[in-house]
C-alpha cells in the first residue's frame, strides 16, 4: 500500500512541475521583426534583435473615456529589457503633447520605442491586465 501511495505522489508531483514549466513558456513569444504586441506581464523575444523586452508595471494617466479633457495624458509603462551583457528596466511613456515625454531609450546599439497601448473598451481604463503593449526595436 505504501508503494502504491509512493507511485501515486510521484506521479502526481510530476504531472505537477511538467505543467507549472509549461505554463511558465507560455508568456514568451519569439518572434521576428521590429515590432510586438506584448500582453500585461508577457514578455517577448525579438530573435533579430538578441533582445526579450518584459512589460512589468504600468500606470494610467490618460483621460478616461467618455470625458472632455484638455490633454489626452500618457500612460508610463515599465518594461525590463534583456540582451547580452545587459538586463535594466526602463519606463517609457506615450509621446503626445504638450510635452515631449519619454517614449524611447537607447540601449546598446538598439532603440526601444512604446509605440501604443491597445486597450479594449472604456470599460477596461485602468484594468492592465487586459491592455496589451507595442514595442518596437531597432538598430541605432
Amino acid at each position: 500500500m505504501n508503494k502504491l501511495f509512493l507511485i501515486m505522489f510521484a506521479l502526481f508531483t510530476l504531472t505537477c512541475a511538467f505543467q507549472c514549466k509549461k505554463d511558465e513558456d507560455t508568456n514568451l513569444n519569439e518572434l521576428s521583426g521590429n515590432t510586438a504586441t506584448i500582453k500585461w506581464q508577457d514578455c517577448a523575444t525579438f530573435t533579430d534583435h538578441n533582445t526579450t523586452i518584459c512589460i512589468k508595471e504600468a500606470n494610467e494617466y490618460r483621460c478616461p473615456c467618455l470625458i472632455d479633457c484638455i490633454w489626452e495624458g500618457a500612460i508610463d509603462v515599465t518594461m525590463n529589457v534583456q540582451m547580452p551583457g545587459v538586463d535594466k528596466n526602463i519606463t517609457l511613456t506615450t509621446n503626445s503633447s504638450p510635452v515631449n515625454l519619454n517614449f524611447s531609450d537607447t540601449i546598446g546599439t538598439k532603440i526601444i520605442r512604446f509605440v501604443k497601448t491597445n486597450i479594449q473598451s472604456c470599460e477596461d481604463y485602468g484594468k492592465y491586465e487586459k491592455y496589451e503593449f507595442t514595442v518596437e526595436v531597432t538598430n541605432l
